[in-house]
């Protein structure tokens, strides 16, 4: 089956491989712009360079073409790979439902592998909700009020109630103003501060505020040697 996939049609299939097409494409542009070069003698003025120059641009137009063309088949063979392994292991909402390794007749797997990189999001209005309150916490702690009666202690639960309110709408404006974004890693560094000082409620809720989901990308397909037993 695989050798009546040579991606070459009869045309050109007596063409060398791509390795020694490359080298004696490289070798001979090399020679000819040495005998360019010898045929021309000194540059003297910039006109001189002008031939070359406009021979050295069509060649590398041309052989940019051809590495287009060859690039182009290449994403056709990939698209094709893509569809046998929907065939291979099926598939949900077009994404495969795992990888697949298929030996080779060489001793080499083809591998294709899922990309499913791990994409974070942070609430980062419930992390402010918690910094808040961890805030109006610190403050009580650093100037303890006399105990208070019980009217006292409910004008204090009001007060506190529109200070949060006050201080969480000042920092959503601030972060308004520009491009913020919280780092999933200060987050979390952040909920293990709260736990560590025994707040483990808040510690909770700052981490409940990330959500981590896989997202499919695509597919990656690759020749690995096989791994011996």
């Amino acid at each position: 089956m695989t050798d009546d996939l040579v991606p070459l049609p009869p045309q050109i299939q007596g063409i060398p491989s791509p390795r020694d097409v490359s080298t004696m494409l490289i070798s001979n542009l090399a020679v000819r712009v040495h005998y360019a070069r010898t045929a021309r003698g000194d540059v003297t003025q910039p006109e001189d360079v002008n031939a070359l120059v406009r021979a050295l641009g069509g060649a590398k137009e041309m052989l940019d073409e051809y590495s287009r063309a060859f690039a182009t088949a290449a994403r056709e063979a990939v698209h094709y790979l893509e569809e046998e392994l929907l065939f291979a292991v099926g598939e949900q909402d077009g994404v495969p439902l795992s990888g697949l390794k298929v030996p080779d007749l060489d001793g080499t797997d083809l591998v294709f592998t899922l990309m499913k990189p791990k994409t974070h999001t942070v609430d980062e209005p419930q992390v402010i909700d918690v910094a808040v309150v961890d805030a109006l916490a610190a403050a009580r702690d650093t100037e303890p009020a006399q105990e208070p009666d019980e009217s006292n202690a409910a004008y204090l639960d009001r007060y506190e109630r529109w200070m949060a309110g006050v201080v969480h709408m000042a920092v959503n404006t601030v972060i308004g103003l520009g491009s913020y974004s919280m780092q999933v890693s200060k987050v979390r560094a952040y909920a293990v501060e709260l736990a560590g000082r025994g707040a483990d409620t808040l510690a909770s809720v700052v981490r409940g505020s990330i959500t981590t989901k896989d997202k499919y990308t695509g597919t990656k397909f690759e020749r690995k040697e096989r791994k011996s037993k």
